[in-house]
C-alpha cells in the first residue's frame, strides 16, 4: 500500500518549535505533524520548548541549550529503537 511504502522510504521525523515564537505560531508545527501523520507517517514526533522563541532554537543548536539537548536525546532514542528492531528481526 501507499502508506507502507511511505513508512519504508521516510526516516523518523522530529518537529521542534518554541512556544514563545512570535514569527511562526507553534500551532503550525502541530498542524504539520498532523498532516504528515495523515499521509501515513507513523514516526513524526513533536517537541515544544517553553520560554523559547524563533531565534532561540537556532542559538540552542549553535551554543547549546534545550533544543539541542532535546534533539540529541531524540536521536539517541531513535538509534536505540532501530538497534532493538534489528536484533528482534534476527530472532
Amino acid at each position: 500500500t501507499t502508506s507502507s511504502t511511505i513508512q519504508q522510504l521516510t526516516p523518523p521525523i522530529l518537529l521542534v518549535h518554541g512556544i514563545e515564537d512570535s514569527t511562526v505560531p507553534f500551532t503550525a508545527t502541530s498542524d504539520a505533524g498532523r498532516i504528515l501523520r495523515s499521509c501515513g507517517l507513523k514516526q513524526c514526533d513533536e517537541i515544544y520548548l517553553e520560554e523559547t522563541n524563533h531565534q532561540d532554537v537556532i542559538m540552542h543548536f549553535m551554543l547549546g541549550g534545550p533544543a539541542k539537548d532535546s534533539v540529541l536525546n531524540w536521536l539517541l532514542q531513535c538509534s536505540q529503537e532501530e538497534k532493538t528492531a534489528q536484533i528482534q528481526s534476527r530472532l
